[in-house]
Formats: structure tokens, sequence, C-alpha cells
């Protein structure tokens, strides 16, 4: 927690042991018991470990900026994994039953159904290639309240190719970019950039980890991508 401006009285806690209140909207201790108080002023800084309850009470006028640490529950991760293999497995054959027998009791599933659709079901299967393509869009992925614009008025394209010569290239500070040895990711999307050159990887890989590139000469390629990504709204020349 941030504090800009003013004064907050934040209070914390260890103890969930009463439960949090059901149906509501955020997650609310039935009873909160405070263990330690600080009061923040501009410029402090209060660090909240995991599962630790907070109070706070603004004492003046001011603002808190909360900083949080993505950490996905495995139930969330899961869940998401297996929407994104629907769109990158193709399972071969189709279900069928010549073999069966006519039976007193149709609405019974049978043990050589339930072995059946078991057997077709087991084609489900994936590498460590899928798992850090799924992991490279999952983590680049945008929340669902933050959206990009494209840019209303672009630069074209020998402007942009200056201004990065003469100030330099910074990611838009909503945007995330990640890399693997194979890929490239930002905001949810694989980069299709499969004819880099190994010096135009090397930059994009400090633009992933840095998030700026320095004033410079890039070659026509790596200029010709963070220009379509300046349209989205992705990045913009460093500002003077």
């Amino acid at each position: 927690m941030l504090q800009v401006g003013g004064q907050k009285r934040w209070q914390i806690s260890s103890d969930d042991a009463s439960g949090f209140i059901e149906d509501a909207p955020i997650r609310v201790l039935k009873d909160f018991n405070p263990e330690q108080e600080w009061v923040l002023e501009h410029g402090d800084m209060l660090y909240l470990p995991p599962k630790y309850a907070h109070y706070g009470v603004a004492l003046e006028p001011g603002m808190t900026y909360s900083v949080g640490f993505r950490a996905p529950k495995t139930q969330e991760m899961a869940t998401k994994f297996l929407e994104f293999l629907q769109d990158e497995i193709c399972l071969e054959g189709m279900y069928s039953d010549p073999d069966a027998k006519a039976t007193d009791t149709p609405a019974k599933i049978d043990e050589a159904f339930v072995a059946q659709i078991s057997q077709m079901l087991q084609q489900v299967k994936w590498d460590e290639r899928l798992v850090q393509q799924f992991i490279g869009r999952y983590f680049s992925e945008p929340k669902p309240h933050v959206f990009f614009d494209r840019t209303e008025a672009p630069l074209d394209f020998d402007d942009f190719a200056a201004a990065v010569a003469a100030r330099g290239v910074s990611l838009d500070l909503k945007s995330q970019m990640l890399y693997s040895t194979e890929q490239i990711y930002i905001n949810g999307e694989e980069l299709e950039y499969d004819d880099a050159s190994d010096e135009d990887l090397a930059q994009l890989h400090t633009l992933a980890d840095t998030r700026t590139l320095p004033a410079d000469e890039y070659s026509d390629e790596l200029l010709d991508l963070l220009y379509s990504y300046h349209e989205y709204g992705y990045l913009h020349p460093t500002a003077e």
C-alpha cells in the first residue's frame, strides 16, 4: 500500500479464524482483531504478507496505490489451461459401438461405454512446449478491466523511426511482455516474427526485461514490428 498525499491509518491482522462474511463482494472478515497499526504519510509504503487482513481509515484527503503480486490459484490456472487446450489440440476418431447389444436397461451407463469414452479422452495430452505457450499467453494477458485503444493519431512510419532513433521506445504502462527461448509474447499474443535475426531477438528480450529500448538505428524488420504495436497502443516512442 503506497500512500500518495494525506495520511491514512492502517490496521492489520493475521487472524482469520472467524471466517469471512458470506456473499460479500470482497473477502471481509466476520470479526477483525487488529494486531499492528501504522499511520502512513505521503511516500510511505506498507507491505502486507499473503493472507493478512487490513483495514484503513483516511485521516486526511489523499490516495492509496495498491500494488499487488499476481498469484493465481491452481484451480484458476487449470481452468484456463483447459480452455487453452481446446484451441490447441485436435483429437482423432469418432464414437461408435457397432457391437452394442439390445438391453432392457437402456438408461444404464454400462462399463463398456465408460471404458470407450475413457480411452477417447486419454488422447488429451500435453507437453512442456504447450505449457510454455500457455504460460506466455496467460501471464501476459491483460486483466479484464484493461483495454488498449488503437492510437488515435499514430505517427507515420518515418516519423516513428526518427523518434525511436532519437529517443528510443517504451512499453505502455499497461503492456505485459514475456519471452522464452522459442517465443515472445505481448499482452496475451504470440509475436509472429519467425524470421527474426538473433540481434532483433536480443533487442526484443531487452524490451521485455527493461520495458524500454535506447535510442538507436534498428533494423527495418524490427521497426515494422514495433510500429505495428505502436498503432495498437502497446508501446510508444520514449517521452522527451
